[in-house]
């Protein structure tokens, strides 16, 4: 990077520091398409990469605030933008591996849970018990796609892209995975409306 725009990236981040709204669209512009890449290499994904990004300018004061004078500018903005993806990829993974919320198909599927009265909690724990143990029968890839499809609602599509799979492989995954959960489900009584 030439001396110039080193130059010109901390004069708007010292301006920004100062209060200065102007300054923020010049280092946009100055910076936004190196570190789209940065963002980009580390999630490996459009749509998460101009998630970032939107969420890093939205913070550019308070960024350009704990920036220190002495060291080279545009290599903090891109440290900057590299943790806030790392902190994104450590969040998802673990979420991944987190209690799973119960959706509302499943709930639907398995009626026989009633939530009025004291039974009911009851029941939904039990519930939540079983559809664990399914859940962690799951391979990697298969807890995945069921998490971005029903927990960030994300389509087969976005499923193929994010993963790196074909989208016809994301819906034999997602079939799969279903018929494991409803396994262990119907394994453990939940198939039954007597309860």
């Amino acid at each position: 990077m030439a001396g110039n725009k080193k130059q010109a990236i901390e004069k708007c981040l010292k301006n920004i520091s100062d209060g200065d709204r102007e300054a923020a669209g010049l280092l946009y512009d100055l910076t936004q398409s190196g570190l789209y890449f940065t963002a980009f290499r580390y999630l490996r994904n459009e749509r998460d990469a101009e998630d970032l990004m939107s969420e890093f300018w939205a913070n550019i004061y308070d960024i350009a605030k704990k920036y220190r004078f002495s060291f080279n500018a545009y290599g903090y903005l891109n440290k900057a933008v590299a943790n806030m993806a790392l902190m994104r990829l450590r969040k998802r993974k673990r979420l991944l591996n987190a209690e799973t919320p119960l959706t509302a198909e499943i709930l639907e599927r398995y009626e026989a849970v009633s939530f009025d009265g004291s039974d009911g909690k009851v029941y939904l724990g039990e519930l939540r018990a079983s559809f664990d143990k399914g859940f962690g029968l799951l391979n990697h890839t298969e807890k995945s796609v069921i998490y971005l499809i029903y927990w960030e609602g994300r389509s087969i599509r976005d499923c193929a892209r994010i993963l790196k799979i074909s989208k016809s492989q994301i819906g034999r995954i997602k079939k799969e995975a279903i018929e494991k959960l409803k396994a262990v489900l119907e394994n453990d009584g939940w198939d039954k409306y007597d309860r």
